[in-house]
């Protein structure tokens, strides 16, 4: 039951929770490439799973051919660790997505700056020109 629960837990559309051994072997999986695998083949989850530790990993994942972003979180006294990934696409979707609007907010600041110089500009050459003139 445990693991059946644990192999349908998805985040979004790349995210699943994979349960393994201290030896990396895959035990339970939403993932069916990382199923068919049987072990988890990236060293930084590999070593955060022998080491029986907490650990958060930016890694390529040769079984999914995708950089991730993995969480691995030890089991109590088991020897398992429960470790989730996420296409790091997907995981820092929100975060380009702030980017690309600080970089429109910024273009557009910029543009109506230059804008309003130009008219105070033309304002005042105006003045200039008046002044002469009289």
């Amino acid at each position: 039951m445990l693991f059946a629960d644990l192999a349908s837990i998805r985040f979004g559309r790349t995210g699943t929770t994979t349960l393994a051994d201290a030896d990396g072997m895959v035990l339970t999986t939403g993932e069916p490439k990382r199923r068919e695998a049987g072990t988890l083949r990236s060293t930084e989850l590999l070593s955060a799973v022998r080491g029986n530790r907490s650990a958060v990993v930016s890694t390529y994942s040769p079984v999914t051919e995708r950089r991730e972003l993995a969480a691995v979180a030890p089991v109590g006294t088991l020897s398992w660790s429960v470790v989730t990934t996420q296409a790091a696409s997907e995981a820092f979707a929100p975060v380009d997505e702030v980017g690309r609007s600080l970089w429109a907010v910024l273009l557009t600041a910029t543009l109506t700056g230059a804008a309003f110089a130009w008219w105070l500009a033309g304002l005042i050459h105006g003045t200039n020109l008046h002044a002469v003139a009289a």
